[in-house]
């Protein structure tokens, strides 16, 4: 369905929008992202009916959230012309939006394209270190979203033989899991 109706919608103020139906995406999207890691079927239909409410929706945080987590799912499998535009897309928007969060998330199709379909393990680690860097700086706290780039950056460390990094990385990120409780 989401093939058939594309990609395409109207911005719309968050004021206009009934509180439930952006209640029903933010779920949709938090499903969809936490599934992705460890049921990737069902993540990506709850993603994909998260895309498809936001564009409906036409709230521009929404929308590039959803349309990012997309082209997360579309470079694992590995899609790559649809990766690549949906990348190219969400950085697109970040730009015009001017938001730091926006600027973060589109971050995220661009580090799985390296990761997933070029093996550029070196520009994923960047691009995951700064999604990092401003979830942290404009949340104060981490996420799933801090989580999950934490996570893919060890994993490029790993595989760029960057042990010592890693380790120090990882004792980082353990001291900051015990703060947040």
């Amino acid at each position: 369905r989401l093939r058939m109706r594309g990609l395409g919608w109207r911005e719309r103020d968050e004021a206009e929008l009934r509180p439930a139906d952006v209640g029903r995406v933010d779920v949709y999207l938090s499903i969809g992202a936490g599934l992705g890691l460890v049921d990737n079927i069902r993540g990506a239909d709850d993603q994909c009916k998260a895309l498809r409410r936001a564009l409906e929706l036409g709230e521009p945080s929404r929308v590039v959230r959803a349309l990012a987590i997309e082209g997360v799912f579309a470079a694992a499998q590995p899609q790559e012309r649809r990766a690549r535009a949906i990348a190219d897309k969400t950085r697109a928007m970040a730009d015009e939006m001017s938001d730091p969060m926006a600027r973060a998330y589109s971050l995220f199709p661009r580090a799985a394209v390296h990761y997933f379909i070029e093996n550029r393990w070196r520009e994923a680690w960047n691009c995951m270190a700064e999604v990092e860097r401003l979830f942290y700086a404009h949340l104060q706290s981490g996420g799933w979203e801090t989580d999950t780039a934490q996570m893919y950056g060890c994993f490029c460390m790993m595989y760029l033989g960057e042990l010592e990094e890693l380790v120090r990385c990882t004792a980082r990120y353990e001291r900051d899991a015990e703060r947040r409780g």
